[in-house]
């Protein structure tokens, strides 16, 4: 994928996605937590702005 996203590439080479612990390597599982913990994030901010627009 190298040159196809190029901003992707430019993270990576800058360590952006090197595990900053080595005790806590990145599995599945903490992907799959992270990612549920981000999407319930927003669907609160929609779920507030929704409610606040039809007071």
């Amino acid at each position: 994928m190298a040159g196809r996203f190029p901003r992707l590439d430019a993270l990576g080479a800058a360590g952006a996605f090197d595990v900053s612990d080595p005790a806590l390597p990145y599995t599945l599982q903490r992907a799959l937590d992270r990612f549920t913990f981000g999407l319930d994030l927003v669907l609160d901010a929609i779920g507030a702005r929704i409610t606040a627009a039809g007071r």
